[in-house]
């Protein structure tokens, strides 16, 4: 755990650093959290496809919790039913790691 003043020397050094040109930035909850649950499981071209697929697919239909939660609820919580949502999602079955996606909706909400 960070005490306070490690919290604020972290922020400011992070602060510092720039990206490089040309860097996508995610800059939505939901979008960070598909990066890290596809990036697990594939390569740099297949993320970016998937990527893609969900911003021109499903980003403008699915950017709360609330929607999100609506969204898998409309699959089982299966394996086979990961796989679907996946396929949704991103336009891949990624297989197990898609699992992932209802955990981390779970935790993002009741972490607030």
């Amino acid at each position: 755990m960070f005490s306070d003043t490690e919290l604020r020397l972290v922020e400011g050094a992070a602060a510092e650093v720039h990206l490089a040109p040309g860097t996508r930035v995610d800059d939505d909850l939901w979008t960070c959290l598909v990066t890290t649950v596809v990036d697990f499981q594939m390569h740099a071209t297949a993320v970016k496809r998937a990527l893609d697929h969900f911003q021109a697919n499903r980003a403008h239909r699915a950017s709360t919790l609330d929607d999100f939660e609506g969204l898998f609820a409309g699959y089982p919580d299966t394996h086979h039913g990961n796989e679907e949502l996946a396929e949704d999602l991103l336009g891949y079955r990624i297989g197990p790691g898609s699992d992932c996606y209802a955990t981390s909706s779970g935790s993002y909400a009741t972490k607030g």
